[in-house]
């Protein structure tokens, strides 16, 4: 467990080194959305006392999640709770 937690540390300080307070967040945020497994899912997000549904399309340039709706339109999603995620659309 000591051991989990020492990788996860120093995992944690590579990528923080890499972002270098937003500077090169380009990497950073491709490196997730190439992990993501919910790109192209059908998601509902909680913001406030609104839920939104939509597909995930992807994450922008400020770390905002995108999320097409049902007529195409992209939103930018700045924070949020997520609710679900079904299969993808």
């Amino acid at each position: 467990s000591d051991r989990l937690f020492v990788e996860l540390a120093r995992a944690m300080r590579d990528w923080l080194a890499i972002w270098r307070n937003g500077v090169d967040f380009e990497e950073l945020r491709l490196a997730w959305l190439r992990r993501s497994c919910h790109i192209g899912r059908s998601i509902e997000i909680k913001v406030g006392e609104t839920i939104l549904r939509g597909r995930f399309s992807s994450i922008n340039q400020h770390g905002a999640l995108l999320l097409v709706d049902e007529n195409g339109v992209e939103r930018s999603v700045a924070s949020g709770h997520l609710v679900s995620v079904d299969s993808p659309l």
